[in-house]
């Protein structure tokens, strides 16, 4: 039998709201190790190059954690290899599983997707940062 209501919200939400309770939050918080974060050994030169152009983006949005480095390695490698299949001339189209994967860890580190177009969560971009529903606080009292 399912679980009934809401799902609860994990603990960064509430530690970034403010509504952190100890009994309920502190501890489920895993404390992930800050740092400076460093390409994994073995990184071919263009996926390097491409390293250097987003992890700074990555790791100033706060998506990139030093625990992510071989992921955002495996990204970056699948980003020159798509590359490289797309400047091919001989290439017909880059391998489907390689965009779907690609397109996949992307999302995950807002580099491309949905979540790379957010900007942020209750404001409207437009008016520079206003409430995104004129009437979203009727009824609430």
């Amino acid at each position: 039998m399912a679980a009934r209501g809401r799902k609860p919200l994990p603990p960064e939400v509430h530690v970034a709201r403010g509504t952190v309770q100890p009994s309920r939050d502190l501890h489920e918080m895993v404390q992930v190790p800050e740092g400076e974060v460093i390409p994994p050994e073995g990184l071919p030169a263009t996926a390097l190059a491409i390293w250097d152009d987003l992890a700074p983006q990555c790791f100033a949005a706060g998506t990139l954690r030093p625990a992510d480095s071989y992921a955002f390695g495996q990204l970056c490698v699948m980003l020159a290899e798509l590359q490289r299949a797309w400047s091919d001339p001989q290439m017909e189209a880059a391998p489907a599983a390689y965009v779907g994967q690609m397109r996949l860890l992307a999302e995950g580190f807002g580099v491309a997707g949905i979540k790379s177009r957010v900007v942020g969560r209750g404001t409207n971009a437009k008016d520079g940062g206003g409430p995104t529903r004129k009437f979203g606080s009727n009824g609430r009292r």
